[in-house]
């Protein structure tokens, strides 16, 4: 058996938001390598929260997290930082583009702070765009960009290093039904031409629906089970 792309043992993380505390606690979850998941839950369930813990940009109260073989639990803060930017990609509902920027340079800007795959950047992310359909857009800022557009050089960001993760936290939720439609193909089309695993938070049980299967948080959702079961 081959390890777990994912792994979450026994973790614990509580946090303040609009004056209560929230708490995810989670005994275990496992992702296989290539397996894409959807997290559903209602709102403060952590969604958001566990791809924090999985990608290193939160560590837990209790517990820990294993990514590609490494546990990232025990890195410190320096150490988690490279450890992203070299193995995890990262997908939001706001697509965080910069707009002194083209679309290509977004891109390239994706794979600044790794050393793996620096070299070539710019090739791979022009590459990229253009199977994403953005040929003719390459030296356009985000601004001259649709929404539905943006959201594919947010994707050929997170993918241009072929990540062996990619975190997706409601990436169709800023789009109409007919551009989530395209968009949530091109996210799992494209990981999965780069051999990523995919971990997607979502409210729309039509998106989790595409997905290998869905993971239920919180205290009243019921435990991880196969979409369509």
């Amino acid at each position: 058996m081959p390890e777990p792309a994912i792994l979450v043992e026994d973790a614990v993380k509580r946090w303040r938001s609009g004056g209560e505390v929230h708490e995810l606690r989670l005994p275990r979850l496992e992702v296989a390598p290539g397996e894409r998941v959807a997290l559903m839950g209602a709102s403060g369930s952590g969604k958001t929260t566990l791809l924090n813990l999985v990608g290193g940009l939160l560590t837990p109260d209790a517990g820990r997290v294993v990514v590609a073989g490494v546990e990232v639990t025990a890195l410190g803060e320096a150490a988690r930082d490279r450890f992203r930017a070299e193995h995890v990609g990262y997908l939001f509902q706001t697509f965080h583009l910069l707009d002194g920027y083209t679309a290509l340079e977004n891109v390239e800007l994706g794979a600044a702070f790794t050393r793996r795959l620096r070299r070539g950047a710019r090739e791979r992310a022009e590459a990229l765009l253009r199977r994403l359909g953005l040929g003719e857009r390459l030296h356009h800022p985000p601004s001259r960009l649709s929404i539905g557009q943006q959201a594919r050089v947010a994707l050929a960001r997170a993918l241009v290093d072929h990540p062996a993760v990619l975190l997706a936290d409601e990436p169709t939720g800023a789009l109409d039904e007919a551009s989530a439609a395209v968009v949530l193909e091109l996210v799992l089309d494209s990981a999965a031409e780069v051999g990523a695993t995919v971990l997607c938070a979502t409210h729309d049980p039509e998106v989790a629906a595409a997905f290998d299967r869905t993971v239920h948080l919180g205290a009243a959702g019921p435990p991880p089970s196969r979409s369509g079961s």
